[in-house]
Protein backbone atom coordinates (compact mmCIF):
# COMPACT_ATOMS: atom_id res chain seq x y z
CA UNK A 1 0.00 0.00 0.00
CA UNK A 2 2.77 2.23 0.48
CA UNK A 3 4.12 2.15 -2.25
CA UNK A 4 1.02 2.58 -4.71
CA UNK A 5 0.37 6.11 -2.21
CA UNK A 6 3.84 7.23 -3.17
CA UNK A 7 3.27 6.71 -6.83
CA UNK A 8 -0.18 8.27 -6.76
CA UNK A 9 2.09 11.15 -4.75
CA UNK A 10 4.70 11.04 -7.76
CA UNK A 11 2.30 10.77 -10.36
CA UNK A 12 0.28 13.59 -8.90
CA UNK A 13 3.56 16.45 -8.60
CA UNK A 14 4.54 14.79 -12.00
CA UNK A 15 1.65 16.43 -13.99
CA UNK A 16 0.39 19.05 -11.91
CA UNK A 17 0.74 22.19 -13.86
CA UNK A 18 0.97 24.20 -10.35
CA UNK A 19 4.26 22.38 -10.52
CA UNK A 20 6.05 23.87 -13.43
CA UNK A 21 8.92 25.49 -11.85
CA UNK A 22 10.08 22.37 -10.27
CA UNK A 23 11.12 20.69 -13.35
CA UNK A 24 14.27 22.44 -12.83
CA UNK A 25 14.59 20.27 -8.90
CA UNK A 26 17.85 17.99 -9.25
CA UNK A 27 16.56 15.81 -6.43
CA UNK A 28 12.81 13.77 -6.32
CA UNK A 29 13.10 10.71 -4.05
CA UNK A 30 10.19 9.15 -2.10
CA UNK A 31 10.71 7.00 1.35
CA UNK A 32 7.91 5.51 2.37
CA UNK A 33 5.84 8.55 3.43
CA UNK A 34 7.99 11.37 3.50
CA UNK A 35 8.69 13.29 0.58
CA UNK A 36 12.25 14.88 -0.12
CA UNK A 37 11.65 17.92 -2.92
CA UNK A 38 14.97 19.78 -3.26
CA UNK A 39 16.21 18.80 0.12
CA UNK A 40 13.04 19.80 1.69
CA UNK A 41 11.84 16.73 4.11
CA UNK A 42 7.77 16.57 4.68
CA UNK A 43 5.66 14.14 6.07
CA UNK A 44 2.66 13.07 4.16
CA UNK A 45 -0.02 11.06 6.04
CA UNK A 46 -3.12 9.95 3.77
CA UNK A 47 -6.82 9.38 5.41
CA UNK A 48 -7.92 6.85 3.46
CA UNK A 49 -11.47 6.85 4.78
CA UNK A 50 -11.92 10.10 3.38
CA UNK A 51 -8.96 11.05 0.91
CA UNK A 52 -7.72 13.79 2.89
CA UNK A 53 -4.15 14.81 3.44
CA UNK A 54 -2.22 15.75 6.51
CA UNK A 55 0.99 17.63 5.65
CA UNK A 56 3.53 17.67 8.27
CA UNK A 57 6.32 20.89 7.56
CA UNK A 58 9.36 20.94 10.38
CA UNK A 59 10.25 24.23 11.24
CA UNK A 60 14.11 23.00 10.51
CA UNK A 61 13.11 22.96 6.80
CA UNK A 62 13.01 26.61 6.37
CA UNK A 63 16.02 28.14 5.94
CA UNK A 64 14.88 30.63 3.38
CA UNK A 65 12.87 32.60 0.87
CA UNK A 66 12.73 29.18 -1.73
CA UNK A 67 11.45 27.48 1.24
CA UNK A 68 8.99 29.13 1.64
CA UNK A 69 7.71 28.87 -1.84
CA UNK A 70 7.92 25.60 -1.91
CA UNK A 71 6.27 24.57 0.71
CA UNK A 72 3.14 27.12 -1.13
CA UNK A 73 3.72 24.82 -4.14
CA UNK A 74 3.38 21.84 -2.41
CA UNK A 75 0.06 22.80 -0.55
CA UNK A 76 -0.98 23.91 -3.97
CA UNK A 77 -0.84 20.35 -5.13
CA UNK A 78 -2.37 17.91 -2.64
CA UNK A 79 -5.17 20.91 -2.64
CA UNK A 80 -5.16 20.25 -6.10
CA UNK A 81 -6.99 17.23 -5.64
CA UNK A 82 -9.51 18.14 -3.95
CA UNK A 83 -10.60 20.59 -6.40
CA UNK A 84 -9.22 23.56 -4.05
CA UNK A 85 -7.71 26.61 -5.13
CA UNK A 86 -5.69 28.55 -2.07
CA UNK A 87 -4.71 31.95 -1.97
CA UNK A 88 -1.29 31.44 -0.40
CA UNK A 89 1.61 33.69 -0.02
CA UNK A 90 4.89 33.94 1.02
CA UNK A 91 3.77 35.97 4.02
CA UNK A 92 1.14 33.98 4.99
CA UNK A 93 3.85 31.39 5.29
CA UNK A 94 6.19 33.11 7.38
CA UNK A 95 3.29 34.24 9.47
CA UNK A 96 2.40 30.52 10.07
CA UNK A 97 6.58 30.11 10.52
CA UNK A 98 6.19 32.75 13.46
CA UNK A 99 3.45 31.52 14.87
CA UNK A 100 4.91 28.09 15.30
CA UNK A 101 7.98 29.32 17.01
CA UNK A 102 6.06 31.87 19.44
CA UNK A 103 4.18 28.20 20.83
CA UNK A 104 7.59 26.82 20.99
CA UNK A 105 6.60 24.13 18.36
CA UNK A 106 8.93 22.18 15.83
CA UNK A 107 6.33 21.83 13.03
CA UNK A 108 2.65 22.79 11.88
CA UNK A 109 1.01 20.47 9.62
CA UNK A 110 -1.77 21.64 6.83
CA UNK A 111 -4.40 19.23 6.99
CA UNK A 112 -6.40 19.32 3.13
CA UNK A 113 -9.98 17.71 2.72
CA UNK A 114 -12.86 18.48 0.62
CA UNK A 115 -14.25 20.87 2.73
CA UNK A 116 -11.36 23.12 3.23
CA UNK A 117 -7.37 23.60 4.11
CA UNK A 118 -6.95 23.62 8.11
CA UNK A 119 -3.75 24.33 9.75
CA UNK A 120 -2.72 22.57 13.09
CA UNK A 121 -0.17 24.21 15.29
Amino acid sequence: MKNSNAMFIFYALKFRQDLRNLRSLNFIAFYSNVITINYMKIDVDIDKFSGGYKVTFPLSEFSDLSDFKMSIAIIKVFSADMELEPELEIDDIKEIVEKTKELDQDRFIVEIYEDGIEVDI
